[in-house]
């Protein structure tokens, strides 16, 4: 008899199984509701990401005294920040103590230095790598002083004094939500809101 039991206890039970799926139920009512919301943080979260470079350009440009860029390229999806600089001119090292005092030693010339090609590059290292946007999210249009980009690559540029010209940068994710970064010129802040409100 006590063989029969065992095998009788292999299976689960009407009550086990209803436990189960309530348990489930209970589960999904929770966690599908909150799935739209979820969605919605990683693309505000986005938006943030996008900020918070254009917010380092403007500040690096001002502690630098050199004009920087946010470039974004509409058609890959991808943002990053480049500096003007000379053809090849990578960031200046603290130069060492001994070419200091080479350069003490040796004669003043009052010539004015040879002017090099100026032009906007990469900021050498992971500031200047090129981000991508997420999954299911896409640059939609940008407007400029120029005029409605949607598609190419386009610029924010900031001088030297944190200033910057009007741009409205209009994301999309693959729900149809629209968030609008505004890069305001003179108040060194860049607003996001929701394009429903």
């Amino acid at each position: 008899m006590d063989l029969c039991r065992k095998r009788r206890r292999v299976g689960f039970t009407l009550l086990e199984l209803l436990a189960v799926l309530l348990i489930g139920a209970l589960l999904m009512g929770i966690v599908v509701p909150n799935v739209p919301a979820m969605r919605s943080r990683t693309f505000r979260h986005q938006a943030e990401r996008i900020v918070a470079k254009a917010d380092f350009g403007r500040q690096r440009a001002v502690v630098t005294g050199i004009p920087h860029r946010m470039v974004m390229r509409l058609d890959a999806g991808s943002y990053g920040l480049e500096w003007m600089g000379s053809t090849g001119e990578t960031e200046s090292a603290v130069p060492e103590k001994d070419s200091l005092l080479k350069q003490l030693d040796q004669s003043v010339s009052l010539k004015p230095p040879v002017q090099t090609e100026q032009k906007f590059a990469p900021i050498p290292g992971l500031i200047g790598r090129a981000e991508f946007l997420s999954d299911g999210v896409e640059f939609l249009e940008i407007e400029t002083t120029g005029g409605w980009v949607e598609s190419d690559e386009t610029f924010v540029t900031f001088e030297p004094d944190g200033t910057a010209s009007f741009t409205a940068i209009v994301l999309e994710n693959s729900d149809g939500q629209q968030l609008i970064l505004e890069i305001l010129p003179l108040a060194d802040t860049v607003r996001i809101y929701d394009e429903a409100l």
